[in-house]
Order: structure tokens, then C-alpha cells, then sequence
């Protein structure tokens, strides 16, 4: 048994040798192709697919100055479009992110936040919108240029008295131009800005005037005909893509073309609607030699005289409402059967699904349907939706906001308004307000949050928008009046339950003692 045992390991032994030497030769030879990513064969639908090998910047400024343009025109003339930039600028910033100073020194930040509040209506050059209404504008910038430049003004100091003096500037990105590449004073220009030896951001080489203009005269701005203009005067924010990235793509860059296409669809059911809902009507009678005669036509040299009447012997030519029309002998009318376009429902929003993921937002948010799905399934998009602009907020605005607060910081120390201290640049920045699509629930799951230690009444707070120390302030300032008035508000904690019943020991305050019974009753 072993003996035979052994001789038909050996046979299959040999047999697989065998064939794996066939399967070598055949490789060797090339009639068997190896496994390899099927992303990169150059075969089939894939033949055309060619790939950039160009670097951040090549890939990047390629096609920017076009992209810049078709997205400032799809923004004013797509609705969706629009509809998606928006509701994008809102949920990054709404109605403006606050700073919170946070030096260790209650009384610094105190005046910090006093100044803020005195030069932020003023804050922005040549306008009134005030650096709220600046971060929302350039955040729009950001989604329809791909990026905006923000630049520090100095002002003398009895232009703004007791204020810090400077302004900012927000400046259009078609001010830097992106052919200006080559060498400047401290190292490498790259699509006109100038970097040093160590890759640090140097200058901006930016134009003396708006490349178009309307008011100028002498034709466009040249690319040679630029000022460099120290990294420390500007603030430049776009979202970075890759790795030595200068320049920013615009937000809408992926849903282009889909809404031009979305747009060209929806003209073509428009008049595909259009042409159902009107009636042609077709006569048909005598033979091809002779001349094809209307219903009623005098001119036709087949005229027998014989006409189409009404009821009551008028001729007719057109249809009304209530016509019964009596033909001539050899006369027919064909009339049409247009149909109306079906499936409209379902490419729209497959088209809808497509421009809101372009943008990263929820489909519910860029549509406003809310036909098909439940306010779970929509509450799931909107918090892969808040999340995506978590991340914007916190990696492209804030270390640009950031970068202006402590310029704000120096020139109220310059101009002698804050004393100089460790820790002056410390602060925090505001979420914005989150309208919330079940207020009950979430502020019952918020509580609950609180109640277990997980967060804070101050992150709340913050959370809805809001400066927790501005708003604990007013409270204690509501509770302090109720307290001297005598007044028992459910909005006081300390005092009454979620339930409205008072809590234990309230009674026994002085202000607040349970009547006397009668001793007659």
C-alpha cells in the first residue's frame, strides 16, 4: 500500500511540475498577460483616459483662469447651482464666526473683545458690510473663484480714534496673475506668488488693476506690470488639494459640467412640453401633381367650390372649441399625437444627486425635495454634510481668520489700546448657527449629554452658535431681575424643573415664602 502510495505522489507531483512549467513558458513568451491594475491598462474604454503628470500648480492653474470664469457664470445664471453655493457659504460661516480672547487674564479679554466689538462694523475697506459680512463674501469667493486675497490697509491714528488702525481689503484673485512665473528677490514665482529658499511664501506679485476692468483705459493689465506685495500684508485662503499647492480651484469645478448638461436637459423637456401641448392638424386630399389645397382654398384649379362648413353653413378654416366641421368630398384631417416627455422625475434627480455630492453637500439640501425620504434619512445626509464643512471651517477659514485676529492684536498694541502680555494671541473661534431640524430632540439629547458629563453648557452653547460667556451673562442678568422682582420663571434652573415645579428648598427663600394659612379656615 505504501509502495503504490508513494508512486501517485510522484505522478502528481510530476503532473504539476508539468504544468507549471507550461504556464512559465507561456508568460515568458507573452500569450498570458499578468494581473495588473485595470485602472491603468490602456485598452478598451480606458484607451482615451490619459492622466496629468503635471504638479500641483501645473494641474491646478491649467485650466483656472477658464474654470474661474464658467463658474462665476453658472453661479448668476444656474439656479442649482447657486442654490448649492449658498447653502454652502451659510453653513460655513451664517451670520459670522466671533473670536473668543482667551489670554488667562479675564480683564485683558474683556477690553480684546471690547475693541473687537467696536471695530468690527468698520473693519473692511470701501464698505459697510462690516467683518462678518467679509467672511461670508470671501467664503463666496472661495466656492465660485477657488480662492480670495485679503489684504491689511494701515490707517493713520486720527482716522480711527480709539481704534486700531488698519482695515482689510478684499481683493479678487484675477489681481494675481497666474502666468507670472520665474524669479523674483527672494526666490521661485509660481503662478505670482513668490516663495523663498525654505518653500515659506514670500510675496504676492499682484497687479496694479483689475485685468478687466471697465473703467480703465489702455487695454488690459499685463502680467509684467505687477507689485510684489510682502506675505505679512495678505491672507490668502483656498482649500488646498495637494501637496505645494498656490492657487485654489473653485468649489463648483466637478458640478460644471453636469449643470450645463442638467441645464440643456431641462430647455429640451421645456420645449418638448411646449410642442406636446400644440394641436396640428394635417389635410389630405386630391393628388401629388396638383397643388395641395387647403381645407379651403379658391386658388387651387381643382376648386370644385365645395368648402368645409359649420353647422350652421359658415366656412371654416380654423378649430374652436364646439367646431363640428362637415368636409368636402376627398378631404381628410389628420391631427397629432405628441407625447408628453416621461422619466422627467427621475433625471432630474439623478442630475440634483450629482451637483450636491460636486459640492459635498446633501441632496435634500441643494434640491429642497423632501418627497422621498424621512427626516431620519435626511438628518443622516445633512450630518455627512455639516461634517465636510466642519473640516473647511476648521483647515481653510479659521487659520485665515486666525491670521487677522493677530494682526488685530498687534495694532491695538502698537496704537497703545491692549498692554502686551504672554498668551495675548490666544482665542477661539464660534461655530455658526445651526438651524436644527428637531429642535425638541436635539436640545432633550443635548441635556442629556450634559447630564451625563460628556459635554459642557459652554460647547452647547457654542454649538447653536452662540458666545457661551455672552450668554451666560445675560442670563445671570435675566435671573438677577427676576430674583429682585420676585418672579418664579420656568427659565431658571436653580429655581424650577424641566417639568415646571419649583425645586427643593426654593420655598424657604425669603422672597419667595409660601403664604400663611388662615387660622379661621
Amino acid at each position: 500500500m505504501s509502495e503504490k502510495f508513494a508512486d501517485r505522489v510522484r505522478a502528481s507531483w510530476a503532473v504539476l511540475r508539468g504544468r507549471a512549467k507550461a504556464i512559465g513558458r507561456k508568460q515568458r513568451s507573452g500569450s498570458i498577460k499578468k494581473r495588473g491594475i485595470d485602472a491603468a491598462k490602456m485598452t478598451g474604454p480606458n484607451r482615451l483616459w490619459s492622466g496629468s503628470k503635471g504638479d500641483a500648480n501645473f494641474d491646478v492653474t491649467a485650466g483656472l483662469v477658464k474654470s474661474r470664469s464658467r463658474s462665476r457664470d453658472a453661479y448668476l445664471n444656474f439656479p442649482y447651482i447657486r442654490q448649492m453655493v449658498d447653502r454652502w457659504v451659510d453653513g460655513l460661516v451664517g451670520n459670522g464666526l466671533r473670536p473668543t480672547p482667551m489670554s488667562g487674564d479675564p480683564k485683558w479679554d474683556d477690553r480684546a473683545w471690547e475693541l473687537w466689538q467696536k471695530w468690527e462694523p468698520v473693519a473692511v475697506a470701501g464698505s459697510d458690510m462690516g467683518f462678518y459680512g467679509a467672511e461670508r463674501l470671501s467664503m463666496l469667493h472661495v466656492a465660485n473663484d477657488g480662492e480670495i486675497l485679503i489684504r491689511f490697509r494701515s490707517r493713520r491714528f486720527d482716522d480711527m480714534p480709539g481704534l486700531p488702525p488698519f482695515k482689510i481689503q478684499l481683493v479678487e484673485p484675477d489681481l494675481l496673475p497666474v502666468e507670472k512665473n520665474g524669479t523674483g528677490r527672494y526666490g521661485q514665482i509660481i503662478c505670482g506668488v513668490e516663495l523663498d529658499g525654505i518653500g515659506e511664501v514670500a510675496a504676492y506679485h499682484m497687479l496694479r488693476r483689475h485685468p478687466g476692468a471697465t473703467y480703465q483705459t489702455g487695454g488690459f493689465a499685463s502680467s509684467a506690470d505687477t507689485a510684489a506685495v510682502p506675505a505679512a500684508e495678505i491672507v490668502h485662503i483656498y482649500d488646498t488639494l495637494r501637496a505645494g499647492q498656490v492657487r485654489g480651484l473653485p468649489l463648483t469645478v466637478p458640478a460644471l459640467l453636469t449643470a450645463k448638461q442638467f441645464h440643456e436637459m431641462l430647455d429640451a423637456i421645456l420645449t418638448g412640453i411646449e410642442s406636446a401641448s400644440m394641436l396640428v392638424a394635417t389635410v389630405e386630399g386630391d393628388s401629388e401633381d396638383t397643388v395641395k389645397p387647403g381645407i379651403n382654398n379658391p386658388d387651387d384649379p381643382n376648386y370644385t367650390g365645395n368648402v368645409a362648413t359649420d353647422a350652421t353653413g359658415a366656412v371654416v378654416e380654423n378649430l374652436f372649441p364646439g367646431l363640428v366641421s362637415y368636409l368636402p368630398e376627398g378631404k381628410t384631417i389628420t391631427f397629432n399625437s405628441a407625447q408628453m416627455p416621461s422619466g422627467v422625475k427621475e433625471i432630474v434627480s439623478t442630475y440634483l444627486h450629482m451637483i450636491a455630492a460636486a459640492g459635498g453637500m446633501s441632496y435634500h439640501t441643494v434640491s429642497g425635495d423632501m418627497s422621498d425620504s424621512s427626516l431620519a434619512q435626511a438628518r443622516l445626509g445633512l450630518n455627512k454634510e455639516r461634517a465636510n464643512l466642519e473640516h473647511k471651517r476648521r483647515f481653510v477659514l479659521v487659520p485665515a481668520l486666525s491670521k487677522i485676529y493677530r494682526r488685530f492684536i498687534d495694532e491695538c498694541v502698537f496704537a497703545g489700546l491692549l498692554e502686551s502680555r504672554p498668551g495675548m494671541y490666544q482665542h477661539s473661534w464660534s461655530d455658526p448657527r445651526v438651524p436644527l431640524a428637531d429642535e425638541l430632540t436635539d436640545l432633550k439629547a443635548a441635556i442629556l449629554k450634559m447630564q451625563a458629563g460628556l459635554v459642557c453648557r459652554a460647547d452647547v452653547i457654542e454649538s447653536l452658535g452662540d458666545d457661551a460667556d455672552v450668554v451666560t451673562a445675560a442670563i445671570a442678568a435675566d435671573n438677577k431681575l427676576m430674583d429682585d422682582l420676585g418672579i418664579v420663571s420656568i427659565g431658571n434652573p436653580s429655581r424650577v424643573t424641566l417639568s415646571g415645579s419649583l425645586q427643593p428648598g426654593v420655598l424657604l427663600d425669603s422672597t419667595l415664602q409660601a403664604p400663611e394659612k388662615n387660622s379661621e379656615s
